[in-house]
């Protein structure tokens, strides 16, 4: 402790450090990415003002925050695919007179792949 003046939140910075390191982690393990992003975010500004300037740790935080910045845009990719979908579903209905539409995705490329082995 270098002054008993100093105010006492300053003593916990490493520790909430740490904290933001371990939330963002869970987040980031039950998928919600965006709000992960937010504490990697903080722990890459923490220990760019605190540790050196090539330090180890903020090399590996800034990989964690790209991945899971990576990880948000494929989420995002994905629901817009979904969305996609259901749209393309929504519109066969409604020219077929509403009629329900079977959801039959057909990959055409691999049904040829598995053609041209058996042959």
């Amino acid at each position: 402790m270098d002054s008993i003046d100093q105010p006492i939140d300053d003593y916990y910075q490493c520790d909430k450090h740490q904290l933001h390191i371990l939330r963002a982690i869970a987040l980031d393990s039950l998928g919600r990415s965006a709000e992960a992003l937010r504490d990697w975010e903080k722990c890459v500004e923490f220990a760019v003002e605190t540790f050196p300037p090539v330090d180890e740790t903020t090399i590996a935080l800034r990989v964690q925050l790209a991945l899971c910045a990576r990880s948000l845009v494929n989420e995002e990719s994905i629901v817009k695919m979904e969305q996609a979908k259901k749209n393309k579903k929504r519109k066969k209905e409604q020219e077929n007179g509403g009629c329900r539409v079977m959801d039959v995705d057909v990959d055409v490329e691999k049904i040829a792949r598995e053609n041209a082995k058996e042959a």
